[in-house]
């Protein structure tokens, strides 16, 4: 197999793998930070078609490729933000980021450890400022976190109408809802389905790519996500890899 990953400048860093729950189905997940960014490890030409490369003198049997697409960390902070909410008293209590991790698991923990995500935390969050110290306190806010979606959605509109690139997207908003919820824990998909009473959700037309449970992630929210042992790369169809900018800081 062959890794793909996004241009990076010269004497950029090295690249640093941590596994991490994905927000959409708790299931283990390969991520990837480098040079500031966050990147989800996919794997692309995986499953029935036998294909194969050619290195150098060489025959590589495994023809899949593994692609590091970059990803909007705020999707990975939401499910321990939405878990410091519903804890108990949580709807009324602001929390130190710190807290939020000892709420959470090790993964946050570790992801702070890597990447800078207060300011991701800020921009989904109330704010109250604690007295006598520097550090903020923090409360999920359903207002701003369907801020944010709405202008994923627009973005990613904007995206999928790009004339001479056919996607499965192009004039489907009940698509791009799908794809945005494909990565947004079970309430937080309802609240953000709320708002489009208008659309009739439509996975089994368009599932993205399979998770580490091998079933699409668009399945109906009735379903409970399978556990797993260990981390699993996902898989991604080729209509994804050319929407990968919609998962980018912004």
């Amino acid at each position: 197999m062959i890794l793909v990953q996004p241009t990076s400048s010269s004497g950029s860093q090295e690249i640093q793998f941590f596994n991490y729950p994905h927000p959409k189905t708790d299931l283990p997940t390969t991520f990837a930070v480098q040079d500031g960014r966050i990147m989800e490890l996919q794997t692309s030409g995986s499953g029935a078609d036998k294909t194969s490369w050619f290195v150098d003198n060489r025959v590589e049997e495994d023809g899949s490729l593994l692609v590091l697409t970059p990803i909007d960390p705020a999707f990975l902070i939401l499910p321990p933000l939405l878990r410091a909410r519903l804890s108990e008293s949580g709807h009324q209590k602001y929390w130190p980021l710190d807290e939020i991790a000892e709420l959470s698991s090790p993964h946050l923990k570790e992801l702070t450890s890597l990447y800078d995500i207060e300011p991701h935390v800020q921009q989904l969050c109330d704010i109250k400022e604690s007295v006598g110290t520097a550090q903020g306190q923090f409360r999920l806010s359903d207002a701003k976190v369907l801020k944010w979606l709405g202008c994923k959605k627009s973005r990613l509109e904007r995206l999928a109408s790009r004339p001479g690139e056919p996607n499965p997207y192009a004039s489907d908003e009940a698509a791009v809802v799908d794809l945005l919820c494909d990565y947004l824990p079970s309430e937080l998909e309802e609240l953000f389905r709320s708002q489009h009473p208008h659309l009739v959700s439509t996975p089994s037309q368009a599932p993205i790519y399979e998770g580490a449970s091998g079933q699409p992630i668009a399945e109906p929210s009735s379903k409970k996500p399978k556990t797993a042992k260990a981390a699993k790369t996902r898989t991604v169809s080729a209509a994804q890899t050319t929407l990968h900018s919609f998962f980018k800081k912004g």
